[in-house]
C-alpha cells in the first residue's frame, strides 16, 4: 500500500549516531503530531498501516486494528493470522488454516482472479490489490484509473502496490514498474534489489550491492533523498519514507511525520497516509504522526 509495511531485506527493508547518521539529514524531522506506545498487554510481531488505520499481529496471531473505522476497517474477523497488509479503508491478512480474507469497504476487490483466496502473496494499494500466484505470476484488481491493475507478464517474486502504480521483483531482483508514469515513477533503476516498497508518487529499495536505498518518483519533501547508508527494511507513505537501518533503529524522511523512540530496536515497520507505526524486539508498537482517528493510538 501506500506504504504500508515492512520488508525486510534478507541481509536486507529501517536510531542514531552509532550509524553515523547526522542530525541534519535531509527530509527528516523530530517534530511529530502524535507519539504513542503501547502498553504491554499483547507482544506483537507486525504491523501495518493504511489511510487512516493501522492493524497488528500479536504472538498468537490475534488481528488488532486501530484508527477509522468509517467502512469497518479497524474490525477485523476473528481468527489467526500471520500476515496483513492495509488500504486506504480496507485490508486483508492471510489466516493461518484457510489462506486471506478481507474486511472494510471490499467493493474494492472487484475483478480478483479465482481462487486468490490461496495466493501465497498479496499486497493492498490505496484502492487495489497486487498478488503473486503460486507459479510468480502478477495479478491485480481493483481501482484501474492509471493502468495500476494492468500488471505485466513474466514471473516475479515479489509486488508492491501503492496508491495509482505497483512494482514487482523479478528473481535477480530487478524491478519493474506499471500504472502513473508521473515523475518517472514507473521507470524503476536497472539494479538488483532484494526488498522494494511503493507509495503515494514514489518507490524505495534496497539494493542487493551492499543494502542501501534505492528511490525514484515524486520528491516533493525529501522522501527520496535517503542517506546512503544499509537498511534492514523500507516503508514508503503518503510523502514519507521511513527505514529500519542496520543496526534496528528507525529514521524518516520526506515531510515530517517525525519519529518515536530512535533507541528502540525495531522489527517491524509501516508507514500510512500521514501516519507510522514499529513494532520493537520486545513486542510493543510504537506509532507516530497523524492521530485524527486515533491512528497513532495503538491498543495495548
Amino acid at each position: 500500500m501506500i506504504a504500508i509495511s515492512l520488508l525486510l531485506a534478507q541481509g536486507c527493508v529501517p536510531g542514531p549516531a552509532d550509524t553515523g547518521v547526522g542530525a541534519d539529514t535531509v527530509g527528516r524531522d523530530s517534530d511529530s503530531s502524535t507519539d504513542s506506545a503501547s502498553p504491554a498487554q499483547h507482544f506483537f510481531v507486525s504491523v501495518a498501516s493504511g489511510g487512516a488505520f493501522s492493524c497488528a499481529i500479536d504472538h498468537d496471531g490475534e488481528l488488532l486494528c486501530w484508527g477509522s473505522d468509517l467502512a469497518g476497517q479497524a474490525e477485523p474477523p476473528a481468527g489467526a493470522y500471520d500476515t496483513v497488509t492495509l488500504g486506504q479503508d480496507f485490508g486483508c491478512a492471510r489466516e493461518v488454516d484457510s489462506g486471506w480474507r478481507c474486511w472494510g469497504n471490499t467493493s474494492r476487490l472487484g475483478g480478483a482472479p479465482a481462487g486468490w483466496e490461496r495466493y501465497p502473496s498479496i499486497d493492498v494499494g490505496w484502492e487495489g490489490v497486487c498478488a503473486l500466484d503460486d507459479h510468480g505470476a502478477v495479478a491485480c484488481w481493483g481501482e484501474d484509473s492509471e493502468g495500476e491493475t494492468q500488471a505485466p507478464g513474466g514471473t516475479y517474486s515479489s509486488v508492491r502496490m501503492g496508491a495509482v502504480r505497483a512494482c514487482a521483483l523479478d528473481a535477480v531482483g530487478i524491478a519493474t514498474c506499471w500504472g502513473w508514469a508521473y515523475d518517472g515513477g514507473t521507470v524503476a533503476p536497472v539494479e538488483p534489489m532484494t526488498a522494494l516498497d511503493v507509495g503515494l508518487a514514489h518507490a524505495c529499495g534496497i539494493t542487493a550491492l551492499d543494502s542501501t536505498p534505492l528511490c525514484w518518483g515524486q520528491d516533493l519533501f525529501g522522501e527520496t533523498e535517503l542517506d546512503a547508508i544499509p537498511l534492514q527494511a523500507v516503508s514508503c507513505g503518503g510523502t514519507t519514507t521511513c527505514a529500519i537501518l542496520e543496526n534496528g533503529h528507525v529514521d524518516c524522511w520526506g515531510e515530517g511525520i517525525g519519529r518515536l523512540n530512535w533507541y528502540a530496536n525495531y522489527v517491524s515497520l509501516a508507514v500510512g497516509a500521514g501516519h507510522a507505526c514499529g513494532v520493537d524486539d520486545q513486542g510493543v508498537i510504537y506509532c507516530w504522526g497523524d492521530d485524527t482517528f486515533g491512528q497513532a493510538s495503538p491498543p495495548g
